[in-house]
């Protein structure tokens, strides 16, 4: 009797330690594959990054880093040794470490519901936590186990409807023809208004170590510093991006401009607050760098951040004002805006770079002649910036580099200069007679267009269309290195011209090219 009470009590232990250790695997099972969730930002789902999931860790749903980067747009930084994240916004510094649910923004520490956390290789950090540290406003779908992300940019205002545009003809004579990517801007078209009656922010650039900011009236920007990484920024009260600048803005609600220059790393800007409105523009700095700020007005109303003053070794007279004659070189289109494709695949915006590269290397040796790039990268440089950076400068005289393309008709060839004010058409002569020199291409002409980058320059301002992208024989010669330095010698000996200036003996141009036939 007592060996079988004996026997049925071992068995009872043994099934209860059964049960237990079946509920721990099932805990174990969980925690090891947590429930996921999805995403939608400002009413889009964001797509997962292939292999990854979202998972629930103690009730927080948890990102890979890079989708911080990739969905929300904002920089990130992994340091291995340290398992540390850092998260980087316009007025933000968020520090996180693996394991470690206390977070340090701005450098004070703050308490997280889960710390980040590795999975098969890939960082995770707690979405609500970054999210409304950034100022994005978070909800939860318990249901559809969904994440709701508002970023702070307000949505687009509703439009009176346009009145219809009569479409502008097809054919030879447009500048860009078909596939120029913006180059064939006709008549002004009213621009839809952000937010009427109030002040707008309108073109942000970035040339010659200078931030030059374009406002629709005066401004009183506020100025500070931060370390930890440097960076200059400037506070606008009351303001608005306009349209054009709205469109520009990545997910999360900023944008940017690359640099990566010896002293700065990148320019960001955002809608800063809501109520009151506010912008603020970041500069990002290699180090800390003393800077000077110089309001003007000139057509517009102008901030500009002036590092030059704080940078070693670099002369603190302004350009174009020490007695020298300052050029603006715009090379068209750039970064996402590729304009015209060749007839072999080959871009419109790599031939202008190229080419402005030569321009501006052979201004450089003027001695009475300072010159600045609208872009000197795959950079995309909006539109309405172009001209209004060169007034911001004062600069007396912008050519836009382009290249033509007429995919229709392959065979339409030749070189074509375009001006908007009539008191540009003598320069527009003088230049064309210049360009058709050194090309030989067929002459197409000097024309009068109202094209929105010469129509926002308030000097001298041209757009050259060197020749046809879309013709095979044009296209060759094009890309060809010796033919590209002979046509930028033109264009250089066509401004000192213009300007009435002395300078250097002409640089010999190897490789000469035969001079094509004429005719269309």
């Amino acid at each position: 009797m007592f060996r079988k009470l004996k026997v049925l009590i071992i068995s009872w232990i043994a099934v209860c330690l059964l049960l237990t250790g079946q509920a721990s695997w099932v805990q174990a099972k969980q925690a090891q594959e947590p429930a996921t969730a999805s995403i939608v930002l400002n009413g889009t789902k964001l797509e997962m990054l292939p292999g990854v999931t979202i998972p629930i860790v103690s009730g927080s749903v948890m990102i890979p880093i890079r989708m911080v980067v990739q969905g929300l747009g904002y920089e990130v930084k992994w340091q291995q040794k340290e398992q540390k994240v850092t998260v980087l916004a316009l007025d933000k510094k968020i520090e996180m470490t693996v394991r470690n649910e206390e977070a340090f923004v701005n450098g004070l520490a703050k308490r997280m519901t889960a710390a980040p956390m590795v999975i098969s290789g890939t960082s995770y950090i707690p979405l609500r936590f970054v999210g409304e540290e950034l100022g994005l406003k978070v909800g939860w779908d318990n249901k559809s186990k969904t994440v709701s992300l508002d970023s702070a940019m307000p949505a687009a205002p509703q439009q009176e409807p346009l009145p219809p545009v009569a479409a502008a003809p097809e054919g030879p004579g447009l500048p860009g023809g078909t596939n120029s990517g913006g180059t064939t801007d006709a008549a002004p078209v009213p621009a839809p208004v952000t937010d009427a009656g109030q002040m707008k922010v309108e073109t942000i650039s970035y040339a010659d170590n200078r931030l030059i900011v374009s406002t629709s009236e005066p401004v009183e920007p506020k100025f500070s510093t931060m370390s930890g990484p440097d960076r200059i920024i400037m506070d606008i009260p009351n303001a608005v991006f306009s349209t054009s600048l709205s469109q520009s803005l990545v997910t999360g609600g900023q944008g940017s401009i690359a640099v990566n220059d010896a002293y700065v790393k990148k320019i960001r800007y955002s809608l800063f607050s809501k109520e009151p409105q506010s912008i603020r523009i970041v500069i990002d700095t290699t180090q800390a760098i003393p800077y000077e700020v110089i309001k003007e007005e000139a057509g517009a109303y102008y901030v500009i951040i002036d590092l030059n003053a704080g940078i070693a070794n670099t002369p603190v007279q302004p350009i174009g004002q020490d007695g020298k004659k300052l050029v603006v070189i715009d090379p068209g289109h750039g970064g996402s805006d590729p304009g015209a494709a060749s007839v072999t695949g080959r871009r419109e915006k790599d031939f202008t770079l190229s080419l402005s590269h030569k321009v501006v290397q052979l201004l450089s040796a003027e001695p009475g002649i300072d010159v600045v790039m609208t872009r000197s990268d795959d950079t995309y440089v909006e539109l309405g910036s172009r001209g209004t950076m060169a007034n911001a400068l004062g600069a007396n005289i912008f050519l836009s580099i382009h290249g033509n393309s007429f995919p229709q008709n392959p065979s339409v060839r030749g070189t074509e200069t375009y001006y908007y004010n009539e008191a540009c058409r003598p320069f527009a002569e003088l230049m064309h007679r210049h360009l058709l020199g050194a090309s030989g291409f067929p002459d197409r002409k000097v024309k009068s267009k109202s094209l929105k980058v010469l129509r926002d320059a308030a000097m001298d301002a041209l757009l050259l269309e060197i020749g046809f992208l879309s013709n095979s024989e044009e296209e060759l010669i094009m890309f060809d290195e010796s033919f590209q330095w002979r046509v930028a010698q033109a264009i250089v000996d066509g401004i000192k011209e213009q300007l009435q200036v002395q300078g250097q003996v002409k640089q010999q141009v190897q490789g000469q090219l035969p001079v094509p036939q004429t005719g269309v």
